[in-house]
């Protein structure tokens, strides 16, 4: 029936089961069309309206867009009633976004529903699309019956797998320079006892294990372990312990790969080296300030210095002599008085000194006797001495006083008056960098 208010009614007699009605706002010539159902026995009521601007609305009598759905519990169902066997990856249901610009896919994007691997549907799989302005909608990412998510791949096989491009990337952004961004690894009894945070107001990157902080990467890059104010670019608050089965186990290099500044242990060889020292220039050993031990670039070992000449430098020296690998030195530099002892060889077990020589010159030793090899079978030209008691008697044994202090009323020969009479007992001495001595054979006389 048709009343006096513009409403078609449709239905029994005594009570109105449903009808349209158009519907005037106030004193404007706008009309809404209204759409009315009857629940059971009562009167009809709204169920939809469409306004004077075009806007549905299902469930409210004033939509602000083309379609507003209001309930308490709205729902939106669209529903495949094809009954059929379906083939993984077969569309099901679709709901398609279209725009009408006739130069663009007039389909810009796209959510549907897919068969999965089961042709019963009841895997079914979600998937979205968009379009890139230049071709129909593709899908961008997928959700799996199992509940993993892929973006860029139709075959997730983690909870969330990032696929599709050459490096694929999340981006995490706080709101201001102040700010941190976080990756919190939970379990059932916490949900943040692991964490990977940025923090945006000094620029630093922190690794949490335990609900604490383990590690800090700071805006310059030095890393700290144990340690939340990184002064190198490793700094390791407490101990640390490198193991490994073969290779260098800890190895630092210049940049450019030579072995330049090098400390490693290398048990990848038969010898197991431990490996310190620098290419181009000298390797020292410090306590407090001071260098105790340097090997120089010539491989010359200096303690107590770092001259390694043989004159000038009070220490113990091991020196490389020049042009040849296999010729050593080794010398004790140091100024000291006639009573400074600089060799000592001391036994203790019977607490005893068994040799020294002191600064003066002087050698002291708990038995005098020198041994030197003697064998017929090293010698040749063996003949009869052609000194005899004239020339020994020719010797003049002589009282003198050193010049340097060493010694008064010493016994015993000149070089120049022995050399006058048995040359061969006379022989050079360094006495200096600069200059040679005089100096007899002993051992020989």
């Amino acid at each position: 029936s048709l009343d006096s208010s513009a409403a078609l009614w449709l239905g029994h007699s005594s009570v109105l089961k449903a009808g349209i009605k158009a519907l005037k706002q106030g004193t404007s010539n706008n009309h809404d069309l209204l759409f009315y159902t009857n629940p059971g026995a009562s009167d009809a009521t709204e169920r939809m309206r469409i306004d004077s601007a075009g806007n549905v609305g299902i469930g409210t009598d004033a939509p602000s867009t083309l379609l507003e759905v209001s309930s308490t519990a709205p729902t939106f169902r669209i529903t495949n009633n094809t009954n059929k066997t379906w083939s993984a990856g077969e569309a099901v249901t679709n709901l398609s976004f279209y725009g009408t610009d006739t130069s663009q896919p007039q389909e810009v994007g796209f959510i549907n529903t897919v068969a999965g691997a089961n042709s019963a549907i009841v895997t079914g799989e979600l998937t979205f699309g968009t379009s890139n302005g230049t071709g129909a909608a593709t899908e961008r990412m997928r959700i799996t019956s199992s509940g993993d998510v892929g973006i860029g791949t139709d075959s997730p096989d983690n909870q969330l797998t990032l696929a599709g491009r050459t490096q694929p990337r999340v981006l995490l952004s706080a709101n201001g320079d102040v700010g941190a961004c976080q990756i919190n690894f939970g379990d059932a009894s916490d949900s943040d006892s692991g964490r990977l945070r940025y923090d945006h107001s000094d620029d630093s990157m922190s690794l949490y294990t335990n609900t604490a902080e383990r590690m800090r990467i700071d805006s310059s890059g030095n890393v700290g372990i144990g340690e939340t104010n990184p002064a190198a670019p490793l700094d390791v608050a407490g101990s640390m312990a490198i193991t490994g089965v073969s290779g260098p186990l800890l190895k630092m290099e210049k940049n450019d790969g030579t072995l330049d500044n090098v400390l490693y242990y290398n048990n990848s060889n038969a010898d197991n080296k431990l490996v310190i020292g620098r290419d181009s220039s000298e390797l020292g050993l410090r306590t407090g300030a001071t260098e105790r031990v340097t090997i120089d670039a010539s491989g010359n070992l200096l303690v107590g210095t770092t001259a390694p000449s043989k004159s000038a430098g009070a220490g113990v020296k091991a020196n490389q002599l020049s042009g040849t690998n296999n010729q050593w030195n080794f010398s004790v530099v140091g100024d000291g008085t006639s009573a400074d002892t600089g060799y000592t060889l001391y036994d203790t077990g019977d607490a005893a000194y068994r040799f020294y020589v002191t600064y003066a010159g002087d050698i002291f030793a708990t038995n005098t006797s020198i041994t030197a090899i003697s064998d017929a079978s090293l010698k040749e030209n063996v003949r009869d001495l052609d000194k005899g008691l004239d020339a020994v008697m020719a010797l003049q044994p002589r009282r003198f006083d050193w010049k340097n202090g060493d010694g008064t009323d010493v016994m015993g020969f000149i070089a120049q008056e022995v050399e006058e009479v048995m040359p061969e007992l006379v022989a050079d001495y360094q006495y200096s960098e600069d200059e040679t001595k005089k100096a007899l054979k002993m051992g020989a006389m």
